[in-house]
């Protein structure tokens, strides 16, 4: 058996819940963040009038609802 201390089974009880919570925290930033990334996968901002609008189909130059210029697609990139 080890020999601990309570002095040191204090510190390690609280050692344990504050990677624990900074774990839970992690994951859901995680999480957060993916989910984000895949909301703004289909949105195109139009390059004349400024508007942002979304659109799912797989046109390389989508056209823009408001104006009608076709915009790029951005480049998806990490946030």
């Amino acid at each position: 058996m080890f020999r601990v201390t309570l002095d040191q089974l204090i510190f390690l009880y609280l050692f344990a819940c504050v990677a624990l919570v900074g774990l839970i925290w992690w994951l859901q930033e995680r999480r957060r963040l993916r989910q984000t990334r895949h909301a703004l996968q289909d949105r195109v901002h139009c390059s004349v009038c400024a508007y942002d609008f979304e659109d799912a189909s797989s046109d390389p130059l989508p056209i823009c609802p408001r104006c009608g210029t076709r915009n790029e697609r951005p480049r998806s990139r990490p946030l």
